[in-house]
């Protein structure tokens, strides 16, 4: 699964469209989703979901739209608030993690990197490191959104929390 999660959607500030935090959307929009894969009785339908877009309500999504978008080339060109701003595409895809380590909200223990952290991929290519900070992290994914992500990770499977 890939989708374009732009930090902001982890973060406690409060969106302007929805009047919740955004990370309260977020989580809102993970449980719909975990509804929809529900929904397909079969493997191929499920897939079929995390191949797609994300549907969520409107403000939620990316660029305040009503969806979240698959990873692909070229997507951080859809993130871009500000048209006006060239730089705007180079900053979207150095600030879109696309990849990173194990992570846990639950214990140190259950990162790689010890006492918490991991290694992060962004869209153009850099790596950084990211410390995670409790209690509720730094950036997207060493933060609640992360978290709430890797728990989707695992498709919801019982047991499975850190």
């Amino acid at each position: 699964m890939g989708w374009a999660i732009e930090d902001r959607m982890t973060q406690d500030d409060v969106n302007p469209i929805t009047g919740n935090a955004f990370i309260a959307d977020l989580d809102e929009n993970i449980e719909s989703l975990y509804a929809l894969l529900d929904t397909h009785d079969n493997p191929a339908g499920a897939v079929a979901v995390t191949e797609s877009e994300w549907p969520v309500p409107e403000g939620t999504g990316n660029a305040n739209g009503n969806k979240i978008f698959r990873l692909r080339e070229g997507i951080e060109r859809f993130l871009v608030t500000d048209i006006n701003n060239p730089a705007g595409t180079a900053q979207a895809q150095s600030a879109l993690a696309i990849m990173w380590d194990v992570i846990s909200g639950d214990e140190a223990s259950h990162f790689n990197h010890v006492p918490g952290g991991c290694n992060v991929l962004y869209m153009d290519g850099h790596v950084d490191y990211l410390r995670y900070v409790p209690p509720h992290g730094t950036a997207f994914p060493v933060n609640e959104g992360g978290f709430l992500v890797h728990e989707l990770s695992h498709l919801h499977e019982g047991g499975h929390h850190h």
